[in-house]
């Protein structure tokens, strides 16, 4: 059963919990990551409730007062500059370009479905600061992953129980939680990343939309899909062209959206010179838990709801995003704290 359960303890705390199954790398097919259900309920302290509207508080909300969410497909927070600069007050995911009905390599359009976003109001009888807990994690669900390791285990010939378990594990690694405050006064945003690491996410790269194993092309050039400016486009760097197909681009990995081949006669990017040419690639603005911890703060007024969107979301961007991972289930903890 996939389980989402948000609770508030000591002065705030919110818990999520969630079981699912993962698409295969973004951008590739239509398969989704289905949730079965999706509970979540609200416990409080008497110094702080939350609510779904501005006219009732709860200590403990209704279930049916909580979104359901049919369905998950990888999204991705790139372009989000367009709505922030208008101070929207809902966030927008970008769609998978494999939904694209036209040519563009850039914009893939707003994501209409896929993702979990519902808006909380917040409430206090005096004036708080509440900043996201150094608790909040994500893991994996390593006993259902093992079950489902035995089960698909026929499915992968060429892989280990063991590896095949790395790999649904690592389903926790591409979850982001955003947090929106649409406040006049305090209008901010921001996306956490409990599993980050020192790797850099772009919100750039090539890819295999199709899945036939080879990297998307165009003219006789391979197409560079995600955020950047027009400008950089003449800043693209080709390599010669191939006289027979390439091996994958990394052949240590398994073949993916991210991780293809060229194909004969096609001119390959050549990533290096790309960047060497002046092209700057968009970083993933994300925090780690720790650093949301001492940069998010989120203040209460008395006797004042304060309405805020909590979104979650698989970054399509993140390369942890495999074909593997599709039936991959993990368990994330929200919490919340109350600076004073």
């Amino acid at each position: 059963m996939n389980r989402k359960v948000l609770l508030f303890y000591l002065v705030m705390i919110l818990c999520l919990v969630s079981s699912v199954s993962v698409t295969a790398a973004w951008y590739v097919g239509n398969r989704n990551l289905y949730v079965k259900d999706f509970d979540i309920g609200f416990n409080g302290d008497k110094e702080v409730k939350i609510g779904t509207t501005e006219e009732e508080f709860y200590e403990d909300i209704p279930s049916s007062d909580i979104l359901e969410v049919e369905g998950f497909v990888p999204v991705s927070s790139m372009y989000s500059y367009k709505w922030l600069e208008q101070k929207k007050t809902t966030p927008e995911f970008r769609q998978s370009y494999s939904s694209l009905t036209t040519e563009s390599e850039m914009d893939s359009g707003i994501a209409k479905k896929g993702f979990y976003s519902q808006e909380f109001y917040l409430y206090s009888e005096r004036n708080v600061i509440v900043s996201l807990a150094e608790e909040t994690k994500v893991e994996p669900n390593v006993k259902k992953n093992l079950e489902t390791a035995k089960k698909i285990k026929d499915e992968y010939p060429d892989l280990s129980q063991d590896k095949i378990l790395d790999n649904l594990n690592s389903i926790a690694n591409s979850l982001r939680i955003s947090i929106l405050v649409p406040d006049e006064n305090y209008y901010s945003y921001f996306i956490i990343d409990p599993k980050k690491d020192d790797e850099k996410i772009y919100f750039v790269g090539r890819l295999d939309n199709n899945a036939d194993g080879y990297y998307d092309f165009k003219a006789g050039k391979e197409r560079l899909f995600g955020e950047y400016e027009e400008d950089d486009i003449a800043k693209i760097v080709y390599k010669d062209e191939n006289v027979i197909d390439s091996e994958l681009s990394d052949t240590t990995k398994m073949a993916s959206a991210f991780n293809a081949k060229t194909r004969k006669g096609i001119k390959a990017i050549d990533w290096k010179k790309t960047l060497e040419n002046g092209f700057e690639p968009v970083e993933e603005k994300s925090l780690t838990v720790e650093e949301a911890s001492n940069t998010m703060l989120v203040p209460l007024v008395g006797l004042k709801p304060q309405k805020i969107i909590i979104s979650i979301y698989l970054e399509g961007w993140d390369l942890d995003n495999t074909d593997i991972t599709r039936l991959g289930s993990f368990s994330a903890d929200i919490k919340f704290k109350v600076l004073r």
